[in-house]
């Protein structure tokens, strides 16, 4: 039977593997050569009773034989294993298939693990636990991985001399494991160990040296340094065009990743060229299956990103059709991309198609268990495909179940909980249930407002809200100055000094105070300075008069008269401004109201010229920042564009770029494209490329924020 598989195998080019055998060839389907001389005897006469049919059998023999094939080289001879790991081999086999050992996955760690007792020299050994640390890696099993990883470390570390190719080598792979944990401080530790011994050690057009740049690039990636990403992902390709063919599979890697990075960067054309690259070496090499449709899904994400919904559907329905031709039908990859598919046809107005993808999606998702978020994603989006064709009951039963889900499972708010409870106050104001309506759209921006930034979404839902409300004058103004609020925050003054001025309606002093201080902050912002000024007395005059004011109104009162004062040129006065705030800040021990401080001060000392204390402060601001709101915070953009200006000024043209990028990365995934924060931003970079004399991209970014 063993002998069956076999030939089953070598008829279909796929590979062969066999106990016993003096020789052990693998090559590409088109060039098997097998020389099998097998010793006398090696071929035991197995008993197979009380096991599934014979058929079965070879197919269990055969997969077990293809995956012995994957893990190794293509044109390489192996010579025969000894005596003693022949035979327990065949005993392990014979347990797979009779079903003592679970899986292939299982059987290949315990042959690895027999291998390993006899190979006794310390060098031989770390082999072997290089390889079953990668098996564990490919696996996605890290922690095991990293087991048997830091085991062959340990051993090279204690046998070889500091400067060694293969201690740089099980250097490489531990920082690619922590680089794939996102564990980034460690990664890098390891990488920096790798590179000082590669430096020494091998040739600067050397093909791993190539493979360590490329990893590099990924880290850098995941870092969000795009500059140094990017300058270690040309100089693999620079390399790799040394020592490869030109057409080379590795070539498509480094393509690949180069679209991912510029995508990212809002690089777009870019992105689709390396991605159009990387697309015309798989195909010519014919490479298809999972690798074909990743260079499709991401081809698809970017045109989505685009708006070119139709071809952003073209690529994600080609990259469904390669991944079904090499996954189970029921693997949760497929959902993802019947989801992609369906919102994009849901956003196009095809409901019809929309449906059949999120079924698709559902059905695949239930068949796995999946449980909890998995579910309330696609609930939600059915909820609203219903909602879409007035079929208000079956919306209704979507989004609780969706609704259920999210609040069972969020230990914090949601974006997406946030979208559900809006879409809920539409089918409720559809379906005439106002009081219903009204409860969703506060939640929806009680949540908001406190965890995420505006948009467009807001503005609606608060319009809706304002017009359900009827004698209701408590709830009228709470709106009118969430609208004002909102509209601020989207840059748009107009309407937001017109809902101010309707909420100074209220009779509640200290509400009124806040309005006045909102009111001072948006002339600030026009820069109708002596206007600012008012309000701002206007709302101190009131704080003066209570017996009792919350110090963070205190806090912000002084933060926005500094601010005032450093536009009116009086710088003193304004640090003698924050100065008092940071008194505020330290009795409060608030973390948040320190990084807004910090910002502050970064700005002020930057006019000072104290270059220095302005960087120490927006780092602080950062470092805060991050802690708080994540590393994709506007608040983060902010400075990350103050500290790009500030480099440009200092002429540290690469820092002053760095950070732009980073900034624009996270206000491409905010806003939308013509938002005001990215006209100043591509102003901004139209001046740096101006002053490196790079007319052409400065044109191009002058261009895009004279379009916003």
């Amino acid at each position: 039977q063993l002998c069956e598989a076999a030939l089953y195998l070598v008829s279909n080019g796929i590979g062969f593997f066999m106990v016993g055998a003096d020789y052990i060839y693998f090559s590409k389907d088109n060039e098997v050569k097998l020389e099998l001389f097998p010793h006398k005897g090696s071929l035991r006469e197995w008993n197979f009773k009380n096991t599934e049919s014979e058929a079965s059998i070879v197919k269990k023999i055969g997969e077990l034989i293809y995956r012995l094939y994957e893990l190794k080289t293509l044109g390489k001879v192996y010579q025969p294993m000894s005596r003693a790991v022949s035979e327990g081999f065949e005993m392990l086999l014979c347990e797979s298939i009779t079903g003592k050992i679970e899986s292939l996955e299982q059987l290949l760690e315990k042959v690895e693990m027999l291998s390993i007792d006899y190979y006794k020299d310390s060098q031989e050994q770390s082999k072997r636990l290089l390889d079953i640390g990668d098996l564990f890696f490919q696996r996605g099993d890290y922690e095991e991985a990293e087991k048997y990883l830091i085991k062959c470390k340990e051993i090279r570390e204690a046998t070889l001399p500091g400067v060694h190719p293969s201690l740089g080598a099980v250097y490489h792979y531990l920082a690619s494991l922590y680089c794939s944990k996102k564990e980034l401080k460690t990664a890098e530790f390891y990488f920096d160990l790798c590179k000082e011994i590669f430096n020494e050690v091998l040739p600067s057009d050397n093909y791993y040296l190539g493979c360590f740049y490329l990893n590099l690039g990924v880290f850098y990636k995941k870092k969000g340094d795009f500059v140094s990403a990017e300058t270690f992902y040309l100089n693999c390709e620079e390399i790799f065009t040394e020592v490869l063919e030109p057409g080379d599979y590795m070539f498509s890697k480094v393509y690949l990743n180069l679209g991912v990075l510029y995508k990212s960067m809002g690089h777009f054309e870019s992105a689709k060229s390396y991605f159009g690259k990387c697309e015309k070496i798989r195909k010519d090499l014919n490479v298809q299956g999972y690798e074909l449709a990743c260079v499709y899904l991401n081809m698809g994400i970017l045109h989505k990103d685009l708006g070119n919904t139709q071809t952003a559907i073209r690529y994600y329905e080609s990259a469904l059709k390669e991944f079904e031709a090499v996954l189970d039908p029921n693997h949760y990859t497929l959902s993802k991309v019947y989801l992609n598919i369906g919102i994009l046809y849901k956003n196009k107005g095809n409901l019809e198609e929309a449906q059949k993808n999120f079924e698709k999606c559902m059905e695949i998702r239930l068949a796995l268990g999946s449980e909890g978020l998995d579910l309330a994603v696609v609930y939600a989006n059915i909820g609203v495909l219903s909602l879409a064709k007035k079929s208000y009951k079956e919306a209704e039963e979507c989004f609780s179940k969706s609704e259920t889900i999210y609040e069972k499972c969020l230990t914090e708010p949601n974006l997406e909980l946030t979208k559900l409870y809006y879409h809920i106050g539409e089918l409720y104001t559809e379906s005439n249930h106002h009081q219903e309506a009204q409860k969703y759209f506060v939640k929806c921006y009680q949540v908001r407002k406190s965890n995420f930034q505006v948009t467009n979404l807001d503005i609606e839902f608060n319009k809706k809200l304002l017009s359900l409300q009827k004698d209701n004058s408590k709830l009228g103004f709470r709106v009118s100055l969430n609208l004002g609020n909102l509209f601020f925050e989207q840059k748009n003054y107009k309407p937001a000094e017109n809902y101010y001025t309707q909420s100074l309606q209220t009779s509640e002093l200290l509400e009124k105070a806040k309005i006045y201080n909102n009111l001072g902050s948006l002339k600030l912002e026009v820069k109708s300075l002596s206007e600012a000024e008012e309000h701002y007395n206007a709302c101190k005059s009131i704080l003066d008069s209570l017996s009792q004011v919350p110090k963070v109104e205190r806090f912000n009162l002084l933060m926005n008269l500094g601010n005032l004062y450093r536009s009116q040129g009086r710088l003193e006065e304004a640090k003698k401004s924050y100065l008092e705030s940071q008194k505020i800040s330290q009795e409060l021990n608030s973390e948040a109201l320190d990084s807004t401080l910090h910002m502050n001060l970064g700005v002020l000392y930057d006019d000072l010229k104290e270059y220095e204390e302005s960087i120490k402060h927006y780092n602080k601001s950062k470092e805060i920042k991050e802690r708080l709101l994540g590393r994709e915070s506007v608040s983060v953009a902010s400075i990350y564009n103050n500290l790009g200006v500030l480099y440009k000024n200092l002429r540290n043209f690469d820092l002053s770029l760095e950070n732009f990028s980073k900034c624009e990365d996270i206000r491409k995934k905010v806003f939308p494209e013509d938002h005001l924060s990215l006209g100043y931003l591509y102003e901004n970079l139209g001046n740096l490329w101006y002053s490196r004399k790079n007319f052409q991209e400065a044109d191009k970014y002058y261009s895009q924020a004279f379009e916003v």
